[in-house]
């Protein structure tokens, strides 16, 4: 990968509990990733975990996630995801609901789980391998049988699809903001290095999102050939098909942190500005140009690599009650 092998980098885990959809470029084409995300969400059945406040009245928060079969069978209570979403949602509320929402529309309430990502508000590289949680719902729910963790590859990249869940914004187009269809699909060329999956970008873009009394910063590229990361992408899938199934590979984790000194460095103002409004709230989108020295602070996509896992039994964990 494009970052020094065995340094440590921190990434920052969002303090407000936003997980970590896609920014889609002129290179990248939205409406043709929705319409291929309908075909592919008919097969591998991705859904949203989301959490609610213990009195109901707030949604803290939603991640991507999907059923997973441990047996092989066509039904599953078995829900992977990234791990920082239910820490995160624990610590805002200790005594909060998580629910698993199905691609069919059902929703099913997750009764148990386990976790592999520590409460560190600051994280490296060397943690990226531990950010996944399975969570066990209620009851039985369709999954795809063919979707199997495959044997660690010797290979130094690896092409891969992911379907995600979170919001959609079209880059080329900024008036384009799509916060409720999914899934989308897209693929990306990750790079393997010490049971890291990663593809790193030059930014040029900085979009501000805001709504009351809040904002938030992301690295964007109005020039990568591929979607980058942005909002509730975080659990997603990462597959590819070979003879006739699938080989699940790893959970969309997180992206860089955007430091002061940066955001404080941005050229001029604003080159585009676009409200969307979730969950009733409001949100306003800026991008800002960034100076060229600031490419240097490379970012991108970083995934769980759950071929690591595999021979430990990770998915069949003694799964205990959330404390």
């Amino acid at each position: 990968m494009n970052l020094p092998v065995k340094l440590l980098i921190a990434y920052y885990v969002n303090l407000i509990s936003l997980s970590h959809a896609g920014f889609f470029t002129e290179y990248c084409n939205l409406n043709d990733a929705l319409e291929k995300g309908k075909k592919y969400a008919d097969i591998l059945y991705p859904g949203i975990l989301y959490a609610d406040s213990a009195d109901g009245k707030t949604c803290l928060d939603y991640a991507s996630a999907f059923p997973y079969s441990v047996d092989g069978s066509e039904e599953t209570s078995t829900i992977l995801s990234c791990g920082h979403f239910l820490t995160q949602v624990k610590d805002r509320d200790p005594d909060c609901k998580i629910y698993f929402k199905s691609s069919s529309g059902q929703t099913y309430p997750v009764v148990r789980t386990i976790n592999q990502w520590t409460s560190n508000p600051i994280q490296s590289i060397s943690t990226i391998s531990t950010d996944f949680s399975v969570y066990e719902i209620s009851s039985q729910t369709a999954c795809c049988s063919s979707l199997l963790v495959p044997d660690q590859t010797d290979a130094k990249s690896i092409e891969l699809m992911t379907l995600s869940c979170g919001w959609h914004i079209d880059l080329s187009n900024t008036g384009t903001i799509r916060t409720d269809q999914k899934p989308a699909l897209w693929s990306s060329q990750f790079q393997v290095d010490s049971g890291i999956l990663s593809t790193v970008i030059n930014p040029d873009t900085l979009l501000k999102l805001s709504t009351t009394n809040y904002e938030e910063w992301f690295f964007g590229s109005s020039l990568a050939i591929t979607p980058q990361t942005f909002l509730h992408d975080s659990g997603s899938m990462w597959f590819r098909e070979n003879n006739g199934g699938y080989e699940l590979w790893g959970l969309t984790s997180h992206t860089s942190f955007v430091p002061r000194f940066v955001i404080d460095g941005r050229r001029g103002n604003s080159i585009s500005s676009h409200s969307c409004s979730f969950l009733y709230t409001p949100y306003k989108i800026e991008s800002y140009p960034i100076e060229p020295s600031c490419e240097k602070l490379n970012y991108g996509n970083f995934i769980i690599n759950l071929t690591s896992h595999k021979s430990r039994g990770a998915f069949l964990p003694p799964l205990q009650k959330v404390k």
